[in-house]
């Protein structure tokens, strides 16, 4: 009896509850996607070598970067007008720049794309760089989607697209593995996945929204747009552009100094720790930007739901992090073979970043909301030249492992500020 009590009041806790109920749906979908990844990571350890995997995280990287700029940032701003008309002219704002984005990289990789793959010390990237285009266009266009998503509280087609996208990535690499291993089966089948995703959660968006974008979006309320909420691209695109590099510069580094195996056990291990932590990262960024944004419109304080949404985050990942701090290298010599267990050993030390990186999520969205992109800029920019500086001066010295270290005790301090400052940011208003 006492136990069929409980759970009716985990039910109305939920039912009261949009915030729970809300990352409750987002992470259906994640759990979905991640169980499917984790499924198939065995398979494809050992359908592929850590070369294959080293090339993949170049073209990952490369693609991370510039996707953070592919809409100038606008999909963010769609959350926040009051007016929905607004916010229906910003979707179709994001959606045009992405396409032009595209397009201009597209001409920027036929001049130069081959000068760009031997600066990296990379000549498989030659070809396979003219793929960019292809998964800038698919994620430019999904994350206006998404956005448009999180404003109208549509959690479950995210959901959705995020298990497409997953199925999608897995069932190519696999096919691709079995046919014939090498990074093109890799990145193929993300991209595959990516514009899947695309797909499907912007047929949806049109599908029950088609007629009030189509009456309500003009170009001359684009170009308002464009304008009112500049700060996003001179600032918030410019600051996740230099923070995407600081993320992703570690490929590029183990490439120029080590060599592509390293770099694919450094990728695999990412791969297998991130990728849970950033789905379900993103579930609770994104229904906090959402919440957060509609509580300063309503003049509501946001600073207890920051602490709660920020510690909840340290809660459910302190326990994952201190079992892969402990056990990394004999759980991925275990499950992926025995080749791979130098890759279990950085990720007994990446883990220790990450859990920064993950917990800080609602102090990111934070600069955002509160339009602080200046300030943040300013700090990410300085953070950067910092990290690159102390792992060029660790990379020198000749140790990939010492430079995998660095980079997680950087990442660590770096996200343990921008928590704090968060924080004092919030005391102070």
């Amino acid at each position: 009896m006492q136990t069929l009590d409980r759970k009716r009041r985990i039910a109305c806790l939920f039912k009261k509850n949009k915030v729970l109920r809300h990352i409750s749906v987002l992470l259906s979908g994640s759990v979905i996607a991640q169980l499917l990844t984790f499924l198939m990571a065995p398979i494809l350890s050992r359908l592929f070598a850590p070369e294959a995997f080293g090339i993949f995280a170049l073209y990952t990287s490369l693609t991370t970067i510039l996707s953070v700029i592919v809409t100038w940032k606008y999909e963010l701003a769609i959350v926040l007008p009051k007016s929905e008309r607004q916010a229906a002219n910003l979707y179709s704002l994001s959606v045009f720049i992405t396409v032009m984005m595209s397009v201009g990289t597209l001409v920027v990789l036929f001049l130069f794309g081959e000068t760009l793959a031997s600066i990296f010390r990379a000549p498989e990237l030659k070809q396979l760089i003219y793929l960019l285009p292809i998964s800038l266009l698919a994620l430019g266009v999904y994350q206006s989607s998404n956005f448009w998503s999180t404003r109208k509280k549509a959690y479950n087609r995210i959901s959705i697209s995020q298990i497409i996208r997953s199925g999608g990535v897995n069932a190519t690499q696999v096919g691709s593995g079995l046919i014939q291993p090498g990074a093109y089966g890799l990145i193929g089948g993300q991209i595959v996945g990516q514009m899947l995703a695309a797909v499907v959660l912007s047929y949806q968006v049109l599908r029950e929204d088609w007629a009030k974008l189509k009456s309500q979006v003009t170009k001359k309320e684009m170009l308002e747009g464009l304008r009112e909420y500049k700060d996003f691209p001179l600032y918030s695109s410019s600051q996740a552009f230099v923070n995407a590099i600081s993320q992703n510069m570690m490929p590029f580094l183990l490439t120029y100094f080590f060599q592509a195996t390293i770099v694919g056990y450094y990728a695999l291990a990412l791969r297998l720790i991130q990728m849970p932590l950033d789905l379900l990262g993103n579930a609770v960024k994104q229904v906090f930007y959402q919440r957060a944004s509609e509580m300063l419109n309503q003049s509501l304080s946001i600073s207890r739901f920051y602490l709660r949404s920020t510690a909840a985050l340290a809660g459910i990942a302190f326990l994952p992090a201190l079992v892969l701090i402990l056990y990394a290298p004999e759980l991925f010599k275990w499950i992926l073979g025995t080749e791979w267990t130098e890759a279990g050993i950085y990720a007994s030390w990446m883990i220790v970043g990450l859990f920064f990186w993950f917990v800080a999520r609602p102090a990111v969205s934070l600069f955002q909301i509160l339009r602080l992109q200046g300030f943040f800029f300013v700090f990410e920019a300085t953070s950067l030249v910092i990290k690159l500086g102390g792992l060029l001066y660790i990379a020198f010295q000749g140790s990939a492992l010492y430079t995998v270290i660095g980079f997680s005790i950087l990442h660590f301090i770096h996200y343990t500020l921008i928590i704090f400052i968060g924080f004092r940011i919030l005391r102070h208003r």
